[in-house]
């Protein structure tokens, strides 16, 4: 309800065990607040459950992939995306990268046609340095899914501007690299706060973004300062100044 005040058109889930959600219920509430669902986030099936794409144990892995179809079974009943991130999971003492990239890109295979064939959308996301160990630019997701997008599988980039500030030279122009497999924005200020919180030149971001036609959401994954409510009331303020530059939608969820 405070949401659909504040004017957001969409909500962002944390998800880690899709089978507690209670579909026809939440259905209900969004309908009678006119809220749709930009997405889901995987990254607490990491961070809480300890399932990852990159974990040498076979067993666990098909574990990982099994809570990402899941996932996306839900996401298809809200017309949702599935976004990846810290799910690609950090590697234990020993384990090598390379190795761990081929089980990454075998699950995010599996996930990618099972999503397809139930109309969703998987985008994984560039992760900064000091939270995955790698995977952290524009660039190298990018050469990633040149991998991974083989045979019809076709998964997309989710950018966010938090990420892209630690280790992307210029925000726009991985936006402009990154054009024909973006599919979705988190928007966050350069210290996770609101935007307008920080330094990131949001104007110039929209710009960029209604320059390339992009039409999905915009979604506020910020840090809850100085609260929760707060911190998408902050959000909502400065973006309706911002996105007077271009036509998007904007989603919510606050970490």
């Amino acid at each position: 309800k405070k949401i659909s005040a504040l004017g957001y058109d969409a909500v962002e889930f944390l998800i880690t065990n899709p089978a507690a959600i209670h579909v026809e219920e939440l259905k209900r509430l969004l309908e009678r607040y006119n809220v749709k669902v930009s997405g889901f986030r995987t990254g607490l099936v990491y961070l809480k459950g300890g399932l990852r794409f990159s974990d040498p144990d076979a067993v666990m892995r098909a574990r990982a992939v099994q809570r990402v179809k899941e996932i996306a079974k839900l996401a298809a009943e809200f017309d949702a995306q599935v976004l990846v991130g810290l799910m690609q999971g950090n590697l234990g003492k020993g384990e090598d990268v390379q190795r761990a990239k081929v089980w990454i890109k075998e699950s995010l295979r599996e996930c990618a046609r099972f999503a397809a064939d139930h109309g969703v959308t998987i985008s994984l996301e560039p992760v900064n340095r000091f939270e995955l160990g790698y995977h952290n630019t524009v660039a190298e997701v990018m050469e990633f899914l040149g991998e991974v997008n083989q045979d019809g599988v076709k998964v997309r980039m989710l950018l966010d501007t938090f990420h892209m500030n630690i280790e992307d030279p210029s925000i726009p122009a991985g936006i402009v690299a990154a054009r024909e497999l973006l599919g979705h924005v988190h928007f966050a200020d350069s210290n996770r706060y609101a935007p307008g919180c920080g330094h990131i030149n949001f104007f110039e971001i929209v710009k960029v973004l209604k320059a390339l036609g992009y039409d999905g959401y915009i979604t506020v994954e910020v840090l809850p300062v100085p609260d929760l409510y707060g911190a998408a009331k902050l959000s909502i303020e400065y973006l309706k100044t911002v996105l007077l530059y271009a036509e998007v939608r904007v989603g919510g969820s606050i970490l």
